[in-house]
């Protein structure tokens, strides 16, 4: 599917302003995903993180990470939740700065009685900032508890 034709990531994943953190997918195909987003200088998590040095917080990050993941996994199966079950493994190399665009690349290394574990790595100007494995569960939309 060419980026044109990937639908808003509000069209496919539950998350919703001000948790989401994917403005748009680039690629979506077999187990590779490419989730893009842009936190602005306004945004107001940098009024205490940090108010005269903001930086976007690496949790957030990987929370981008993990909802490109699910746009993913419920491109493949709209029925389903996605339920992020861990992050392992997590390594930044540097920060990320407010208006700098984040690439997020999220391969899939295994599909297995609905969990799911993918490696992510995140890019800032060509350059990887993070990286971490973050791993998923597939539910049934209609499955109890």
């Amino acid at each position: 599917m060419s980026e044109s034709e990937l639908p808003h990531p509000s069209k496919i994943i539950p998350h919703r302003l001000p948790f989401l953190f994917l403005d748009r997918v680039s690629l979506c195909q077999d187990m590779e995903i490419y989730g893009h987003y842009r936190f602005s200088r306004d945004n107001p998590i940098f009024d205490g993180h940090f108010p005269e040095q903001a930086i976007v917080p690496g949790v957030l990050i990987l929370e981008g990470g993990a909802q490109t993941l699910a746009y993913w996994a419920l491109s493949q199966k709209p029925d389903h939740l996605v339920l992020l079950t861990g992050i392992d493994q997590a390594k930044w190399n540097t920060q990320v700065l407010p208006e700098e665009d984040i690439i997020y690349r999220v391969k899939v290394l295994k599909i297995k009685l609905g969990l799911v574990v993918a490696n992510l790595k995140v890019y800032v100007n060509e350059k990887e900032v993070c990286q971490a494995l973050i791993k998923g569960y597939l539910k049934s939309k209609s499955s109890p508890k």
